[in-house]
């Protein structure tokens, strides 16, 4: 679940000795296996993930993440709203430009 608060490719994980913090989750799963291995391999726990705008690139597998480390998923309410506009169209949009590639895994997102 979202909680409103306030790369791989540009993407950044930022941490301490024993906790990261992920901003913007990346695009597809593949990519957030592997910045959740890494988080791993570094003997780490991701605690935070940090969503900085509602654009589907910046936070579709966000729920792979959370799922993996039981991490808190963080944006605004107003990311929240474009979030939940880029949900809705997520099949005629997103699927066919990556079909098989992106997931929302069953991760819902809240009211605002």
């Amino acid at each position: 679940m979202v909680r409103a608060i306030c790369s791989l490719r540009s993407r950044r994980a930022n941490y301490g000795k024993n906790d990261a913090v992920l901003v913007d989750p990346p695009l597809t799963v593949d990519q957030a296996r592997a910045v959740g291995d890494w988080v791993k391999a570094n003997g780490m726990k991701l605690t935070h993930i940090f969503v900085t705008h509602g654009h589907a690139d910046h936070w579709f597998t966000a729920g792979v993440l959370e799922e993996r480390f039981g991490a808190q998923v963080v944006a605004s309410v107003g990311t929240i709203e474009q979030m939940q506009i880029r949900a809705s169209i997520r099949e005629v949009f997103w699927d066919k430009l990556w079909p098989l590639h992106c997931v929302i895994s069953g991760w819902l997102l809240p009211a605002t």
